[in-house]
């Protein structure tokens, strides 16, 4: 039995109890476990469970209680659908500080010693799925003495046994520099409790002011109890309605002026925690109270602050609800801020009471100050005659902000840095009066009076989308014009490969999809313009003017306009070069630019050929197309490419504008049809979080649910969900069972773009669709695809769509795509050529690739007499091209089926042998 480490803090729940107990008993008597200890470092506090330490590592434990459905992902936690603070991640960083802080205090520790992050579930959760990668650092208290324990499961071979006969000595290393965890009223994640602000506990309530302990940020917290006694179906109800301000918060988006929630999870015991930012703004409403004394100006710039936060929602679809003098407040420098409140509701239902309670408010501000301006605001807004935006443009001329000139930026920021000196054009880290860190960019000599000066701003002061920088407001300074946005985190794209940085394949797509979702709000509507044009209305001509000037274009989008922001995916910025379509622009030839498109010419089309070339570089390493001698562009998209993917690209990165996507909607769909897996990769972006659900759907067989989530406007994935639907609905025929694995006939349809199994290019091909279904509920749509040219007709086999299958399975939808080569002779007779899948288990445990092999390799491999099933079907031939087709050629042993391709049983044919040649020859080697 281990030892408990005397000076340790005591445990405060069941769950902590239930883990210590287990822990003593199971490890060996030598282990020395430090229970509830606070690890000090020089600038924060780690405060752990326990710290066990045995002969082979230093283990950090994290306890959980968790009793509903739990998912722990490499990358996500769920539990019940809501997503919580992932409890490996933040022990692992606890784990990292404690290694320095003991290589530091003894110096043989960094050769020999480890200190591993290991979360316990205190109880079996109702279900649990839990992510190979994850599986040991997340275990129950049934296998503590396997995981932790010497021999540890979670320690390689060459590292065990490192700490034997140092145990007490590497205790006493964490216990003298610690102290005994003093738990908090209030004990919150990732959060130190510095102060309780309020406390209701008959209403369950409680506001603290607490300090992040991975970001060192202040914030305030509210923290909600769960009802006692209450039915799930109460409990449900009272959930939803505690979140729901945080949720409309991340819809509606942040905006300088509104105090918004900046997080909502879950603690274990259910506690609901609201994130927001430090509050420090008094009621305007408490300030007329106590006669505060508003100027003019001052009266009149929050009026504006808050017109600006309400046009702001409003925009978004929602109403306020609560206008009223103690939602209002000014903030610590006499700027307006409108509190969120508990209110909001989706609808413009409300929006006129919003509007007349910001009039009423104008009103008293009149009265205080005796402004006309002010006066006439309140009765037009009376009237209803006014929007929010209307009032905005009233107090700022509908430009900017403006600061006395007369003012330094020194005056209106503090706490400047300089971060990208470019000429004329300065951007600054600074930190505004209400004590945000913003970026400022100075346009140094810039004429304020000329429109062109606030382009940029005027293309983004409206824009909301989590994948642009978030624009606030403009002014004057001594310096010249300036502009606030948000102060961007993460790196940009070229840094990321700079310093070898690497994402995932289905972050990398779900990153193009982002900033291709961002493109489709701010580009113009391409198709409704098309349409008025070919009108020859004048009325619809000025009406496609209107609408080609109300959207604008990037035109610079590159790897290092592009940040990642863990969280946040990708975001987009550097306006510079921003344009409405068809405007002359300062442009020259880039890398990321179509080759065909005027340089000095803003157009959508540039933006969606640089996403399709950021994203095979992304893929790839290398831009899409090579030069030939004449230095001329080559189209150049790189076979290793998953094919779905590359197929995309094909479109998004052709030589001509004609050939390419028309908009970024287009593009998004294409991508969403691909066949490759999305993950969420953050931002709160509408459309990838419906296609990551639709994903999860798709993946689960619930196609009826994934259609209804579709866009009627993604026809390529509506495409793709019918066909799966339709082929695993009943009534498809087995033709073959072997081992569990069904070979259904499923329908037949038309595709697009499916070719890559020549050169020749087809804009749609028919596809026979046949349905590998596996014993464990996971399928393989695969088809065999016609089309035919001006050469002729062209035949090839495809793996199109994997549902939940092995990962070796997946790489034939995949990697082995396109299948087995066919030879073509007449369109009545194709020898369908038998390549084997065979996996190249020094590329990795799941790699395969398709090679020659024998009657007998095949047939072994299949598990069936796959020469007699291929004749009885109805092959016109079977052995190599020598016997079967009378070949003498290179191929003349290669092995082959001869079959009708105009016939639904030579299709059958084709359709048996690729099941026995790919499909069964991965599935039998998992067993």
């Amino acid at each position: 039995m281990a030892e408990l480490v005397q000076g340790g803090g005591e445990p405060v729940n069941n769950g902590e109890i239930r883990v210590l107990k287990a822990l003593k008993e199971q490890l060996a008597g030598e282990v020395r476990i430090v229970p509830n200890w606070t690890v000090v470092h020089k600038e924060s506090l780690d405060e752990c469970d326990a710290i066990v330490v045995t002969r082979d590592a230093v283990f950090i434990v994290e306890t959980k209680s968790l009793a509903g459905k739990v998912e722990i992902g490499e990358n996500d936690f769920y539990v019940d659908g809501s997503k919580r603070t992932h409890p490996y991640h933040l022990t692992h960083y606890k784990a990292q500080r404690l290694r320095t802080k003991l290589n530091n205090a003894l110096p043989w520790f960094g050769q020999a010693g480890r200190v591993e992050a290991q979360v316990i579930l205190a109880i079996q959760p109702r279900s649990i799925w839990i992510d190979d990668l994850m599986k040991g650092r997340v275990i129950g208290t049934g296998v503590i003495h396997e995981t932790i324990d010497s021999p540890s499961y979670r320690v390689i071979p060459a590292q065990r046994g490192k700490l034997s006969g140092r145990i007490d000595e590497v205790v006493a290393a964490i216990t003298g520099s610690g102290k005994a965890r003093e738990r908090d009223k209030y004990s919150v994640d990732d959060y130190r409790i510095d102060e309780i602000l309020l406390e209701i506990p008959e209403a369950g309530y409680a506001r603290v002011f607490g300090t992040s302990l991975l970001t060192g940020n202040q914030h305030d917290l509210e923290l909600f109890s769960p009802m006692s006694g209450a039915t799930p179906q109460q409990r449900s109800a009272w959930r939803i309605g505690t979140v729901r301000p945080a949720m409309q918060a991340e819809k509606i988006g942040a905006h300088a002026a509104l105090l918004s929630p900046m997080a909502v999870y879950d603690l274990d015991d259910a506690t609901i925690v609201i994130v927001w930012p430090i509050r420090e703004q008094r009621g305007i409403g408490a300030l007329l109270n106590d006669d505060y004394e508003f100027s003019v100006d001052g009266a009149r710039a929050a009026l504006c602050d808050l017109a600006s936060a309400l046009m702001h929602i409003h925009s978004a679809g929602y109403s306020h609800g609560g206008v009223n003098p103690e939602n209002c407040a000014l903030r610590p420098n006499g700027r307006g801020i409108l509190n969120f409140g508990l209110n909001v509701t989706k609808g413009v239902e409300g929006q006129p009471g919003d509007l007349k309670a910001l009039g009423q408010l104008a009103g008293v501000l009149a009265q205080r100050t005796g402004d006309d301006v002010l006066g006439a605001i309140a009765a037009d807004l009376a009237t209803g005659s006014l929007e929010a935006s209307d009032v905005f443009n009233r107090l700022t001329g509908g430009e900017v902000v403006v600061i006395t000139a007369e003012q330094s930026l020194a005056d209106v920021f503090t706490d400047l840095e300089p971060i990208t000196p470019v000429g004329d054009v300065t951007v600054y880290a600074a930190t505004d009066a209400g004590g945000a860190r913003v970026a400022v960019k100075v346009l140094s000599g810039a004429d304020s009076s000329d429109p062109e000066t606030w382009r940029e701003y005027q293309h983004l002061k409206n824009l909301d989308s989590s994948a642009v920088v978030r624009t606030y407001t403009a002014g004057v300074v001594s310096e010249g014009p300036y502009m606030v946005t948000e102060l961007l985190g993460g790196m940009t794209l070229s840094k990321l490969a700079k310093q070898g940085r690497e994402l995932e394949t289905a972050e990398k797509v779900s990153l193009a999809m982002q900033i291709l979702s961002a493109l489709d709000a701010m580009h113009p509507d391409v198709s409704r313009i098309s349409g008025l044009m070919a009108t020859g209305d004048p009325e619809d001509e000025a009406s496609a003017d209107e609408l080609r000037n109300a959207g604008f274009v990037h035109n610079d989008i590159s790897p290092e306009n592009i940040r990642w922001i863990p969280g946040r995916g990708a975001v987009l910025f550097d306006f510079d070069m921003a344009g409405s379509s068809g405007t002359i622009i300062d442009g020259f030839a880039k890398p990321y630019r179509p080759a065909d498109l005027p340089v000095d010419v803003a157009a959508p089309d540039a933006d969606l050929y640089a996403v399709g070339a950021v994203l095979h570089e992304l893929l790839t390493g290398l831009l899409p197309y090579e030069f030939d001698d004449a230095e001329r562009r080559i189209v150049c998209i790189d076979e290793k490419i998953d094919s779905g993917i590359r197929e995309v690209l094909e479109i998004a990165c052709a030589s001509e504008s004609s050939r390419r996507f028309r908009t970024a909607l287009e593009f998004f769909d294409a991508l969403a049809a691909s066949g490759i897996e999305f993950v969420d990769i953050g931002g709160g972006d509408d459309k990838l979080e419906r296609m990551h659900r639709i994903n999860e759907l798709v993946r689960g067989g619930e196609f009826d649910a994934a259609l209804e989530l579709c866009d009627d406007s993604w026809t390529r994935l509506r495409t793709r969900i019918e066909g799966l639907l339709s082929v695993s609905e009943g009534g498809s025929p087995v033709l073959l069972e072997v081992d569990g694995v069904e070979l259904r006939r499923g329908v037949t349809d038309v595709v697009n773009d499916q070719n890559s199994a020549s050169t020749r290019a087809h804009a749609t091909a028919t596809a026979f669709h046949y349905q590998a279904v596996f014993p464990t509920g996971g399928y393989l749509d695969f088809a065999l695809l016609v089309a035919e040219d001006d050469q002729g007709p062209d035949i090839w086999m495809a793996g199109l769509v994997e549902v939940d299958t092995h990962p070796r399975i997946k790489r034939l939808a995949q990697g082995l795509r396109p299948g087995s080569q066919l030879v073509e002779s007449d369109p009545q007779r194709v020898a369908l050529r038998l390549k084997m899948a065979k996996l190249k288990p020094e590329k990795g445990p799941d790699w395969s690739t398709a090679q020659r092999a024998t009657e007998s390799e095949v047939t072994a491999a299949a598990g069936f007499d796959l020469g007699t099933t291929l004749f009885r079907t109805g092959a016109l031939a079977y052995g190599t091209h020598e016997e079967a087709f009378g070949d003498s050629s290179k191929m003349r042993g290669d092995l082959c089926v001869v079959f009708d391709p105009t016939t639904e049983s030579g299709r059958d044919v084709a359709a048996i042998a690729y099941f026995a040649s790919r499909v069964m020859a991965l599935w039998r080697t998992i067993k």
